[in-house]
């Protein structure tokens, strides 16, 4: 069939959001990022490998369609579902009617002069569903983006497991 089997082990939020930023060092420049990473979910059960490039994906969307002094924030946080990783900008938000579409292959934003594939969203989806994982996107009230991946409980904890006094889940 084709599809790709992550590699999962259990890696801390910080380090994943920190290698992506570090990625985009140059691109990001003086704008500011905001993470808000909450302790019961500090560790995501994921291919960090994999997981990294749905952030990047995201990440870079965001630095793509925003202005340079605009803040972008990365929250992971316990969801109803499981765990919720989200990426939210204050750009001009998805286009009315296309956040469904956006993760279709090819599929290109209305904004003139932003360079890309329309693959980034794609890819971050098929990311997602190997990780039996669901994304979405949505406009802010205020206007922006949020794109959020959610993934099913046993996705996170608040320490690996194994770790001394963790309350990581049962292996």
């Amino acid at each position: 069939s084709g599809a790709v089997a992550p590699r999962r082990e259990w890696v801390p939020c910080d380090e994943l959001i920190g290698a992506v930023l570090v990625r985009f060092e140059r691109e990001l420049g003086a704008r500011p990022v905001v993470t808000d990473i909450k302790p019961s979910v500090a560790y995501l059960n994921v291919d960090p490998v994999l997981f990294g490039q749905l952030l990047s994906n995201l990440v870079e969307n965001a630095i793509k369609y925003t202005p340079p002094e605009s803040t972008i924030e990365i929250a992971v946080e316990p969801s109803l579902r499981g765990v919720e990783i989200a990426v939210r900008d204050n750009g001009p938000g998805f286009p009315l009617g296309s956040e469904t579409r956006v993760f279709e292959r090819f599929f290109r934003g209305g904004e003139v002069g932003v360079r890309g594939s329309g693959l980034g969203l794609a890819i971050a989806r098929a990311i997602a569903h190997v990780h039996d994982g669901e994304i979405a996107a949505f406009t802010r009230a205020g206007g922006g983006a949020i794109v959020t991946c959610t993934l099913p409980p046993e996705a996170a904890s608040a320490s690996p497991p194994g770790a001394v006094g963790g309350e990581g889940p049962p292996t």
